[in-house]
């Protein structure tokens, strides 16, 4: 059997000598010899990476958990059901008794939450915060759906927060970005358009967001734990700092933000 020695040409090759039926050899990669019944690739028996898959965190599951970060001394331990989605409602996210208790079954899950009583009369309260804190860390989280730009802001600023580097320059020494970046729901955001938004060359960037971005909002800023929780994969060194600062200033691990799952 004649075999084409095919080591000048790229591995891609060899699918077109298959087709083709010609008989080849890449010494040390992959070797087609039908004839002879051989047919090698190395590539193929190589182990695919393994991937690693994180639960997404219920959309309820993370607002309470937020709530609880940041306002822990104002929740107290007998809240029931009820209670705590009254509390996440008055705090500007939306959610209700079913989704809430979908996802602190999530969280109970992964032993975050506790329960004590039954029934209607069931309460729920957190673990630790350190607890709570780096055991969100370990979930995937709801942040910003898609960006988009536009040519100016809302004239309401209830319409929407600031995200990104421009909320970091608004909560800690960060220089502010060139360009201003602001945070809206999906909901508000198709309201506005339809009203006056036309796209443009003003570096505006708009997040839109699953749900309302002005819940627990600080300095008009998008609440500290979900815009380090959006933005904990950045590499830049002078973000990574401001984030410390933030996380630091409620208290809780800031070197938690970069641990491996």
């Amino acid at each position: 059997v004649t075999l084409l020695v095919a080591d000048s040409l790229p591995i891609q090759s060899a699918g077109i000598f298959v087709r083709m039926g010609i008989p080849h050899v890449f010494t040390g990669k992959a070797i087609y010899a039908p004839q002879l019944g051989t047919w090698y690739r190395s590539d193929f028996l190589r182990e695919a990476p393994e991937r690693v898959i994180r639960e997404r965190l219920l959309q309820s599951a993370q607002k309470a958990s937020v709530l609880f970060l940041l306002k822990a001394k104002e929740i107290s331990p007998q809240w029931t059901l009820r209670e705590w989605a009254n509390a996440i409602i008055q705090n500007g996210a939306e959610t209700s008794i079913s989704s809430l208790s979908r996802g602190f079954q999530q969280l109970l899950d992964h032993r975050l939450i506790a329960v004590s009583g039954g029934g209607p009369h069931k309460r729920y309260h957190f673990e630790d915060r350190v607890r709570v804190w780096t055991g969100l860390l370990r979930l995937e989280t709801e942040t910003v759906i898609r960006k988009g730009k536009v040519s100016e802001v809302p004239n309401e600023k209830t319409q929407y927060v600031f995200s990104g580097e421009t909320a970091l320059s608004r909560m800690t020494h960060l220089s502010a970005p060139d360009s201003v970046t602001i945070a809206m729901s999906g909901k508000e955001f198709h309201r506005w358009q339809q009203d006056q938004v036309v796209p443009g060359n003003t570096p505006i960037v708009v997040e839109i967001w699953k749900d309302n971005p002005r819940f627990l909002s600080e300095h008009e800023c998008l609440n500290p734990i979900e815009l380090s929780l959006y933005m904990r994969r950045s590499r830049d060194p002078r973000v990574r700092e401001a984030l410390a600062q933030v996380v630091t200033a409620h208290d809780l691990d800031p070197t938690a933000l970069w641990e491996e799952p």
